[in-house]
């Protein structure tokens, strides 16, 4: 079939040939140009998606970690009833699967992020559970039953030295406020990350 093509076409006049040769080198140009045109803006489409997905996702952890520590301020401003804290413990739990729920472990800083959660709904833990004098070393075993770095907590006193309910409180929730400001460091840190990505696919449309 393509010979018979051929040779038709060497029948016709020079003219006529230059203009079928005219006809199909500019269908042949207008056929690559519609082809790129469905792949550019079937690669637009696709990054504009992931980029709205990307800021969707960093605006709702945004939310959600506010939430989160708007819970744990009003825990260290206001004494808490039994029934109302047995209520807190159960929504800081909630509050902080949800967010997990959001993170992807396998990247560091969101494996950072899931560490910083757990480690300050520990604290929690292990503050509500003071009861009594205990001594330092007591106090550092409670925490390590809990994994909880010894790290993070300032121990001025020697390890035999005893500590009342207001001594203890006070070495563990100094410790919770410096973990808070690691949160918020970290997640700061991860959206900061986040959005240098979006501007990256952003100049790729």
């Amino acid at each position: 079939m393509l010979n018979n093509i051929l040779e038709a076409f060497k029948t016709l006049e020079p003219k006529d040939q230059f203009t079928v040769g005219g006809i199909i080198l500019t269908s042949v140009i207008s056929l690559i140009t519609l082809i790129n045109t469905i792949r550019i803006n079937w690669k637009s489409a696709y990054l504009n998606s992931v980029t709205k997905e990307r800021i969707e996702s960093m605006t709702e952890l945004k939310e959600q970690v506010a939430k989160y520590l708007s819970l744990i301020r009003r825990y260290q401003l206001f004494e808490l009833s039994t029934e109302d804290k047995a209520t807190f413990l159960q929504e800081l739990e909630y509050r902080r699967y949800k967010i997990d729920f959001q993170l992807n472990e396998k990247r560091n800083s969101e494996a950072k992020l899931s560490i910083s959660l757990e480690h300050i709904n520990k604290l929690i833990g292990v503050i509500e559970k003071v009861s009594g004098d205990i001594s330092v070393e007591r106090l550092k075993e409670n925490l390590n039953k809990e994994n909880f770095p010894l790290t993070y907590v300032e121990f001025e006193q020697e390890n035999s030295a005893l500590l009342n309910n207001v001594e203890q409180k006070t070495i563990l929730k100094d410790a919770l406020e410096n973990r808070i400001k690691n949160l918020n460091m970290l997640l700061k840190s991860h959206l900061k990350t986040e959005w240098e990505k979006i501007k990256k696919e952003s100049k790729k449309l």
